[in-house]
């Protein structure tokens, strides 16, 4: 999280400022055991900032002479106190222009308006308050099944170990969380939503529509013509299509939100019920008994029975994973599989799905980094005919190394730079043309040039 890492070179700064203030001028040991301690806070979160930020804290240290990768100082002298002071101070504001830059460049560009899998790529980039796992939040993912099909419980404990509660409390987190207990899973029993939900899904809106994400989703969807420009008017028409209620059962038991999101319980035509719906990791923790203050606080209404082992190879262990697919009872109700994503931002998630719903297809195959990932999203007739999110999820295809990631994109545009341009026959025969047009052209001039009266300089 960019936020996070700003705060945390600021704490850093003042930490300094502050001992030269008070006249206690650390010495050069203690200036070491600082800048190597710093490097190894930010060691195991450095591979997920995007890698301008990367460059940046690298530049940082390289200038106050400390090797980050042999984590010691590589001059004959050591840095100063106010050289430390000046790099934390420059590496902030760094950063902290790096956001603004990015908050200002979100409109698509032409190749993300021809190909929606660039333009979610692009949204993952986006996403500045993604979470780092083994960091901000941490999972125990214990037994494996082969399929959703088999039963039992392989996971003794729960599947969150811990997740942080400051980040837990920043307002686009906060605000999202607000809403998770505004909903009656039951099956067909109508919504009855009073005026403090309306407070909280406008309160949700305004904060995530602000994001870099969802400002992305606006431009692209007005650059497509599948949703209104102006700001008020998007933001109803975000608010129809999630927080909308339609009828599953009976009139208005359920919304896109809370189906995506909350989760619901269906009755079969057997009688029996199952869950359907819950495609979202921060509802399993706090079912799980995660602490967030809200009706439920100190409850589990949810057992994790253990994870749906991917059918593509898995590299850095499950606990490192941004894509998984669970199985739980959730209201002693089974979830036989529940696809999610993990630690990113709520913002993400609305702007991939509302993207992905209006301006794709039912099966949505896009690369979010290294990860090959197929969204899908299913349709579902609301009032008058209008057509609402039925369901929204994730689900892991396949994960490159960071090298084939990187080759992927480059394939990528290749291919749509020879579409462009058209098939070798087609660009050869182009090339034909382009020729014979000119060498036509060229004699005209000639035959033009020859016909002409010849002049005196003194007429």
């Amino acid at each position: 999280m960019m936020d996070r890492l700003i705060e945390t070179i600021r704490a850093k700064q003042s930490f300094v400022t502050q001992k030269v203030a008070n006249g206690e001028i650390p010495t050069p040991q203690q200036l070491s055991s600082f800048l190597s301690s710093f490097r190894n806070e930010l060691l195991p979160m450095i591979k997920h900032y995007p890698s301008e930020v990367t460059r940046q804290i690298k530049r940082g240290f390289t200038s106050v002479g400390w090797d980050v990768k042999k984590n010691c100082n590589n001059r004959s002298t050591p840095p100063k106190p106010q050289d430390i002071i000046d790099m934390l101070n420059n590496l902030a504001t760094n950063v902290e222009g790096y956001l603004t830059k990015l908050h200002a460049s979100v409109a698509p560009t032409e190749d993300e308006l021809d190909d929606l899998g660039s333009a979610c790529g692009r949204l993952w980039s986006l996403d500045i308050d993604r979470l780092i796992p083994n960091v901000d939040y941490v999972i125990d993912p214990q037994g494996y099944k082969k399929s959703s099909w088999e039963t039992g419980d392989r996971a003794e404990r729960p599947f969150f170990k811990f997740v942080d509660p400051d980040v837990l409390a920043r307002e686009s987190w906060r605000t999202f969380i607000a809403l998770l207990d505004n909903y009656d899973f039951t099956s067909g029993v109508a919504e009855r939503v009073t005026a403090q939900e309306v407070k909280e899904e406008d309160d949700f809106l305004n904060v995530n529509l602000a994001t870099p994400c969802m400002k992305y989703v606006h431009k692209y969807l007005v650059s497509k013509k599948l949703a209104p420009s102006g700001a008020a008017e998007f933001k109803k028409f975000v608010h129809d299509l999630w927080f909308g209620l339609y009828r599953r059962k009976v009139n208005n038991d359920s919304s896109g939100f809370e189906h995506v999101f909350v989760g619901e319980e269906k009755e079969n035509a057997d009688g029996t019920s199952q869950v359907v719906g819950l495609h979202n990791w921060i509802q399993i923790f706090i079912e799980e008994g995660g602490g967030i203050a809200s009706k439920r606080q100190g409850s589990s209404h949810l057992d994790y029975l253990g994870y749906i082992r991917p059918r593509c190879r898995v590299s850095g262990g499950e606990e490192c994973q941004r894509v998984m697919s669970v199985q739980m009872e959730w209201h002693n109700e089974l979830k036989p599989e529940s696809s999610v994503f993990l630690g990113t931002s709520p913002a993400f998630e609305l702007a991939l799905y509302t993207l992905c719903f209006l301006a794709g297809e039912e099966k949505n195959l896009v690369q979010l980094d290294q990860y090959m990932v197929e969204i899908t999203c299913y349709k579902f007739r609301g009032p008058r005919g209008v057509m609402r999110i039925g369901s929204c999820f994730p689900a892991l295809t396949d994960l490159l190394t960071p090298s084939e990631a990187a080759a992927k994109i480059q394939a990528v545009h290749r291919g749509k730079t020879l579409r462009k341009a058209g098939s070798p026959q087609e660009v050869h025969e182009k090339q034909k043309n382009e020729k014979a047009a000119a060498s036509i052209q060229k004699t005209f001039r000639g035959n033009k040039s020859r016909n002409q009266p010849k002049t005196s300089f003194y007429n």
